[in-house]
């Protein structure tokens, strides 16, 4: 195991980019009839419960621009487009497949859709402002600093010298490691979250909340969380409660992600002087809480297709937050 940069960029504009290997959040609540909706209090489609959110925040007045990074399908800014119907939406996505999937589905908007194939961090260097940027179940792609050895970083810090058998890479890497810990005043022995044994850093996600925010007052980001928290009301209800908030590798089809520590994002975003809000994706959705639910997870039951589709949704979703950065 060697420190490394883990980087997806290869792998999504590669022609087997798919959201098949993996179970997106937007794509299981694309469709009111999904049967992922019998998880909710009130079936509602996805892009509508986050287009609510961005009206509570007034977030989209007339004739706003928003770009969408990573978009996926185009399951959100379909909705965005349909709920606000003053809006231009710029798609930017390093994935030619899902930005052709995202075509296919955004036609009918015509020319209040552009559609842009560049890696973010380029494309954020040089485009204008947006009033809204939306990073959906996107970050945990950016690249991320893995497989750092805690002992290594330790040495590190204590002599300023780069640890024996670790190579040039993996010296820059341990270097931008230090620093995104020290400037995030992050501490790995903090006997509340205790870094483990092997860490990974979400720097990429957090280089791009920093240039997104000089081209936008307002950012919203969800992901894969690796330090979420049970709502009060669903307490109790989950057998399988991960006690290491650290970021953690994700595997999957030909590349992996990296979860995220938002209290590491959140950090960054008082550091650089701004706002934010955020929660649990559950609480966002409007999960169902009711004996039912709680019977589906306590117990694993999958005595019945609709209790399976639940329990495997529940499970996963409880690991998502949602950040609203705003200057």
């Amino acid at each position: 195991m060697t420190i490394s940069i883990n980087d997806t960029t290869q792998y999504h504009r590669s022609d087997g980019a798919s959201l098949g290997w993996e179970q997106t959040i937007s794509e299981c609540l694309n469709d009111i009839n999904s049967p992922y909706m019998n998880a909710l209090k009130t079936r509602r489609v996805y892009g509508d419960t986050i287009s609510d959110l961005f009206k509570a925040n007034s977030l989209l007045k007339s004739n706003a621009r928003v770009l969408e990074v990573g978009g996926g399908y185009g399951r959100l800014a379909a909705r965005l487009l349909e709920n606000f119907p003053d809006i231009s939406m710029i798609m930017a996505d390093v994935s030619p497949v899902f930005l052709h999937r995202q075509k296919e589905l955004l036609s009918r908007f015509g020319a209040r859709v552009e559609f842009v194939n560049s890696d973010i961090f380029e494309y954020i260097s040089i485009c204008d402002e947006f009033d809204l940027i939306v990073a959906n179940e996107v970050v945990g792609d950016l690249p991320a600093i893995v497989d750092i050895r805690k002992s290594d970083l330790i040495e590190f810090f204590e002599s300023e010298k780069v640890p024996e058998g670790i190579d040039e890479v993996g010296a820059d890497c341990l270097s931008n490691a230090r620093d995104f810990i020290q400037n995030l005043k992050i501490d790995i022995d903090d006997e509340t979250n205790i870094a483990p044994d092997i860490i990974n850093l979400n720097t990429g996600a957090m280089e791009f909340i920093s240039m997104a925010m000089e081209k936008t007052p307002a950012l919203w980001v969800s992901e894969h969380s690796s330090d979420y928290e049970i709502p009060k009301s669903m307490s109790g209800m989950f057998r399988d409660i991960g006690l290491d908030k650290w970021p953690k590798k994700i595997v999957l089809f030909n590349h992996n992600e990296v979860s995220i520590c938002f209290d590491h994002l959140k950090r960054g975003v008082k550091n650089s002087g701004y706002q934010y809000t955020g929660g649990s994706l559950m609480e966002l959705l409007n999960v169902r809480t009711d004996d039912e639910i709680r019977f589906v997870l306590l117990s694993g039951s999958i005595a019945n297709e609709n209790h399976e589709i639940i329990g495997e949704f529940l499970n996963h979703v409880k690991e998502y937050q949602w950040l609203l950065v705003q200057r």
